[in-house]
């Protein structure tokens, strides 16, 4: 079974890094949806991973929600589900 250049001898590491953070020794970078924002007139809801491998962030309060999505680009999901499918 073939599991590619992240593994064995001198593999290729995968990290996390911030939005729009592409560190200088990355060879490629990709773009990754990071969380899905529910809003409605009176609420929001975000459902997002955590920069804490296996922990999501799930919040209704607003200056969290605020302070998460502001080094994200928001798309909506016709946009984003278009994007996917070209």
């Amino acid at each position: 079974m073939d599991v590619g250049p992240t593994f064995g001898n001198s593999p290729n590491s995968q990290t996390a890094t911030r939005p729009r953070e592409v560190p200088n020794t990355a060879s490629a970078f990709c773009e990754v949806a990071a969380g899905v924002l529910f809003t409605s007139d009176a609420h929001s809801l975000l459902l997002a991973v955590d920069w804490m491998p296996m922990n999501m962030l799930v919040s209704q309060n607003a200056p969290e929600i605020k302070a998460f999505v502001n080094d994200c680009e928001l798309v909506s999901m016709a946009e984003y589900l278009r994007r996917r499918s070209a």
